[in-house]
């Protein structure tokens, strides 16, 4: 997730998330140290993606928790830009359990979409006003979208222009 804004590159690494400063002076290979390490309070991570919401300064990540953690869940961090270190979530969102795993997030003027690799009919979730969900199930009912509206094969990757 670029944050141009920052210059600041947000990679999901599957136990924590990397933050990496002034991408835009990276040309060619290089072997750049994250400038931020980003893990979970007693949360084994198993993210599936990270979003992040400037204007709220919030980061999502989305977690399968297969191994010991809960399923289906979404953390968020308050203070995205400047969050470092060991942290608690801030809030948690977690998914109907037939919605499946997050496998693909985005979050765009708060509004989060979330997407399921269920089986069957894959589902993309939308919450208006993300930053202020918290819960099991989030108090806030998704609206529950086929993929197919989004795209044909939905492959858990979201591209907006």
């Amino acid at each position: 997730m670029l944050n141009e804004t920052a210059d600041e590159l947000y990679v999901s690494n599957y136990n924590n998330v990397l933050v990496f400063s002034n991408v835009s002076q990276l040309v060619g290979t290089q072997a750049a140290a994250p400038s931020r390490v980003i893990t979970l309070t007693g949360i084994t991570l198993e993210n599936q993606g990270v979003a992040l919401d400037e204007a709220q300064n919030v980061l999502y990540i989305g977690h399968q928790g297969r191994f010991n953690n809960t399923p289906g869940t979404v953390y968020s961090l308050n203070n995205a830009a400047t969050v470092t270190g060991t942290v608690a979530p801030t809030r948690t969102i977690r998914m109907v359990s037939s919605f499946g795993s997050p496998v693909g997030i985005h979050v765009a003027s708060s509004r989060l979409l979330v997407g399921s690799d269920a089986d069957g009919p894959n589902y993309i979730s939308s919450w208006a006003n993300a930053h202020t969900i918290n819960g099991s199930p989030p108090a806030a009912a998704p609206t529950l979208t086929p993929s197919s509206a989004y795209t044909q094969f939905f492959t858990g990757v979201f591209y907006v222009p």
